[in-house]
């Protein structure tokens, strides 16, 4: 099996501990970041061929006009977004003539799924050719990255199939498997594999094409919560991303940044600090898990690129773990303006799009109740003060993420306001000085560890864990469907073979499936699948014996205080019982 797909040893029980244990758990997990995964090669092991990428950009930079795409799926993308979108200011703050870079980012589903799960188009390795070549357009050399962190989105493999062809591009892709453990199912559409494709790209660099072609592939272990790449799979993309083009832009700034080994130890001690204050992190999760077991909300505000890594954690949660399309929300003090996103505003699309701090104020306010939770992400008073006045007369549960000394006038207002009592804080000290001083790349990361723990122990407190399994994931393309067939046999002991069969039955509500449904295409069975929930845990529940109609009504009668997980173990002693 894939090493991304594998159970972290670390985490195999973490669905029995409080908010402190889940913390210093997921702090252990995430240190694999830095340390490494047994005896796979770690980033550090990576350091040359990082500097020797360095220097082909750097090289690629001085000739001329230069596109950078960033592409991926899911969060892959997301962090494609972000970097893109600061990578671009930071070259319009340098004002080097010289330097004609433009940064571009690629993710499947366009950018409404910046925000929302559009997981189908990850299976389409001819949109991510096509979208790819127009993105090269209008430069001298284009600098591709394609980020998979399982080497497993056809629409990167696409998308490196179309790279490697083109002699004006320099192609790398991230992902965190060895090449020989990249997916190797076939497609539909497609006429080679995911393995097929990173293998050639992987020769290729072996030979006299090294200069021009990257796998950038440090092991860093599976994850907390298994096969949930978000967390540790989209942390190292964005430390990856950064290293590199940070050092590769050193050359144009009065600013000197130091080594790869230098830049990356600033990046382990973001993660120090961001692991440091479990005690408060973890009110912060108890508020937030005491929200979704009450069928409350979650609700982020933020400011700037802070209130955009929110927005990225807040996106994961409907197929991650099943939650509501509106139980955990982000939103963002200047609205659409500060996403330089290509679609530019999508606040008419739908209600989900409408995501800015006044937003906030017309839309959720007035329907706050004791079961929801606020947090303040990186906000200073003067940003927010209209909120926290509004905020005073609810009965929210309160709290501030504060990450950096500039940051923490909130958490000093919050705790001197005597009518405010349900409020927590938890203050992230970095302790060294970012890269450049407009775009916050080291209290980014921090943030980001901080909201991930938030969420992931909130979910696995509310019962949407099990051992550590998410048991609720939306089934919604070709990798998430084999991912749940892998769950199901894990939670339930039925053979492996027989899994894909739970799925459908689950998937169409069904005892028995006819011949007709059987011969239809796997993306036809995906595309019935992605609006549903509890399609695991009913798969697995019929693979301990049960029927259709007694799953769906083992999880419909659980009370709101019975979770996932305990409705499954209990379904399970009984089908042990003499």
């Amino acid at each position: 099996m894939r090493i991304t797909e594998l159970s972290n040893e670390l985490s195999s029980d973490i669905d029995t501990f409080d908010s402190q244990g889940i913390v210093r758990i997921l702090a252990q997990v995430d240190q694999q970041l830095f340390t490494g995964w047994r005896e796979f090669p770690s980033v550090n092991e990576l350091q040359p061929k990082i500097e020797r990428l360095v220097a082909r950009i750097v090289s690629k930079f001085d000739e001329g006009s230069v596109n950078v795409v960033f592409s991926g799926c899911g969060t892959s993308g997301r962090i494609a977004w972000l970097c893109a979108r600061n990578f671009n200011r930071i070259v319009k703050e340098l004002k080097t003539p010289a330097l004609e870079v433009n940064f571009k980012y690629l993710v499947s589903g366009d950018d409404e799924a910046l925000l929302i799960s559009k997981e189908l188009p990850e299976d389409d390795a001819r949109l991510g050719a096509k979208q790819l070549q127009s993105a090269m357009e209008g430069s001298c050399h284009t600098i591709f990255v394609g980020i998979t962190c399982g080497l497993s989105a056809p629409y990167v493999g696409g998308q490196i199939e179309f790279a490697i062809k083109n002699p004006d591009c320099t192609t790398v892709l991230i992902g965190f498997n060895p090449v020989e453990l990249a997916r190797d199912v076939a497609v539909e559409g497609w006429d080679r594999t995911c393995r097929q494709v990173f293998s050639e790209l992987a020769d290729l660099e072996k030979t006299c094409h090294k200069d021009k072609n990257f796998v950038l592939n440090p092991i860093v272990g599976p994850e907390a919560i298994t096969g949930s790449s978000r967390m540790k799979g989209g942390s190292m993309t964005k430390i990856l991303l950064e290293t590199v083009f940070i050092r590769s832009l050193q050359k144009y700034s009065n600013i000197q940044f130091g080594t790869v080994p230098e830049i990356l130890t600033k990046f382990e001690t973001a993660y120090q600090a961001a692991t440091r204050p479990v005690a408060d992190i973890s009110k912060l999760i108890d508020i937030s898990a005491k929200a979704l077991r009450s069928k409350g909300h979650l609700y982020y505000l933020g400011s700037k690129s802070f209130g955009l890594v929110a927005l990225m954690d807040a996106s994961e949660m409907v197929d991650t773990y099943g939650c509501r399309i509106d139980e955990v929300r982000a939103f963002v003090q200047e609205g659409w303006d500060c996403f330089d996103n290509n679609e530019g505003s999508l606040s008419e699309v739908g209600d989900l799009f409408r995501l800015s701090l006044q937003d906030f104020e017309k839309e959720i306010i007035p329907k706050l109740t004791k079961n929801d939770t606020v947090i303040l992400v990186n906000m200073r008073v003067a940003e927010a003060a209209p909120v926290l006045k509004t905020l005073e007369a609810t009965e929210v549960n309160l709290g501030t993420i504060c990450v950096a000394s500039k940051n923490m006038d909130s958490s000093k207002w919050f705790k001197g306001n005597a009518r405010i009592t349900r409020y927590c804080c938890a203050e992230v000290d970095l302790e060294c000085s970012e890269f450049f001083p407009d775009v916050p790349f080291l209290a980014e990361l921090a943030t980001k560890f901080v909201l991930n723990s938030i969420t992931t122990a909130a979910n696995v407190l509310k019962g949407s864990v099990f051992g550590n399994s998410m048991i609720n994931l939306t089934v919604s393309n070709n990798k998430l469907f084999h991912r749940s067939a892998g769950i199901v046999h894990d939670l339930s002991g039925a053979p492996l073979e027989d899994c894909s069969t739970l799925l459908l039955k689950s998937i169409y509500s069904t005892d028995v499936l006819s011949p007709e449904l059987l011969n239809k295409p796997l993306s036809q069975h995906i595309e019935v699948a992605t609006p549903q929930s509890n399609i695991v845990p009913v798969a697995a529940l019929l693979g301990i014996g049960r029927t259709i109609q007694e799953a769906q009504s083992l999880l419909q009668d659980s009370s709101t205080a019975v979770s996932l997980g305990e409705v499954f173990r209990q379904a399970r002693a009984r089908s042990k019982a003499p």
